[in-house]
């Protein structure tokens, strides 16, 4: 079981959940992603293949200097490349993220088998929040 208690972002990383890029299927077309859709729009946009590499150079890297990568169960024909926005912890808690693109919310599926150790808090459903809105700086709970 993963011990997690987070109180900052500048403290060293010891684990991340790390996204994939397999089988991103056509939901990759759809206009999520502002800048994505400019991309694609100007054919600048990435092939999987391409973002294959890219990942596994990253998570090389990552446990080259001792971090603990953690990956997503595949979802076919879903994009899972940006994990950050589907989750995210505070203190000892997993906030499960509550986004306005009904398509983005499957993503949490593929991340139950890391999560489902860990205490997990669900905001109410008309607090829209992604784990990209959050940034923490030395959280103190008293």
């Amino acid at each position: 079981m993963l011990n997690i208690e987070i109180h900052d972002e500048t403290s060293q990383l010891e684990s991340v959940i790390l996204g994939i890029a397999e089988s991103s299927g056509a939901e990759r077309q759809s206009s999520n992603n502002p800048k994505s859709a400019f991309h694609r729009l100007k054919g600048t946009y990435p092939n999987e293949d391409d973002i294959l590499l890219e990942i596994k150079s990253f998570e090389d890297a990552l446990i080259a200097n001792g971090v603990q990568v953690l990956r997503p169960t595949n979802i076919q024909d879903k994009n899972q490349i940006f994990t950050r926005d589907i989750g995210f912890v505070i203190d000892d808690s997993f906030i499960i993220a509550n986004m306005k693109k009904e398509n983005r919310k499957i993503e949490t599926k593929g991340i139950t088998h890391i999560i489902s150790s860990f205490k997990t808090l669900i905001p109410p459903d008309d607090a829209f929040i992604e784990g990209g809105d959050i940034v923490l700086w030395k959280v103190i709970f008293l």
